[in-house]
């Protein structure tokens, strides 16, 4: 589990997510060899298909990441236009986690944040690793935000103490 002293803490996608694009990529850059050793003219084009396949690969990896802060989750998607979505823990509703057969098999998931008037959620954090380990962070961040914030008497208290005090004397 991780430790809190050491937040926030950022969650990438993981590669396994992607077994059939890295498969089909791989082929393409396969037959691109056997073209290359067989003498045929037009060798480079699934050679240059499967390159583009890793990169694209490569980029939706890199490009998604969820960060679990104190007070809040933020997920930010993309390269050239960024997207970053975040919400406080005071905001959040309900956390839901779902791992499919295929998604259990290579320990990856979604997580994702529901909060009342967005339908059908508020984000989702797609094929991050360990989804439930995720989600119990989460939990836990939003618990001790809870007690945290709980513990601090709200603004109003200290001034009626105030208020009250003067006017006694």
């Amino acid at each position: 589990m991780v430790n809190l002293k050491n937040l926030p803490v950022t969650i990438t996608q993981v590669r396994r997510a992607f077994p059939l694009r890295y498969l089909f990529s791989f082929c393409l850059l396969g037959v691109g060899a056997y073209l290359f050793f067989a003498g045929v003219l037009y060798m480079y084009v699934p050679v240059i298909l499967g390159g583009a396949v890793i990169v694209h690969t490569e980029l939706s990896v890199r490009s998604h990441s969820m960060t679990v802060a104190t007070n809040k989750i933020t997920v930010r998607r993309g390269v050239l236009s960024r997207q970053s979505y975040s919400v406080y823990y005071d905001d959040m509703m309900d956390l839901k986690v779902r791992q499919k057969l295929w998604q259990r098999l290579l320990n990856y998931g979604d997580v994702f944040v529901n909060n009342p008037g967005f339908q059908p959620h508020l984000f989702a954090a797609n094929r991050m690793p360990s989804p439930h380990k995720v989600g119990q962070l989460i939990e836990r961040m939003e618990h001790n935000y809870a007690i945290h914030r709980h513990k601090r008497e709200p603004y109003d208290v200290h001034l009626q103490s105030r208020l009250s005090k003067n006017v006694g004397k």
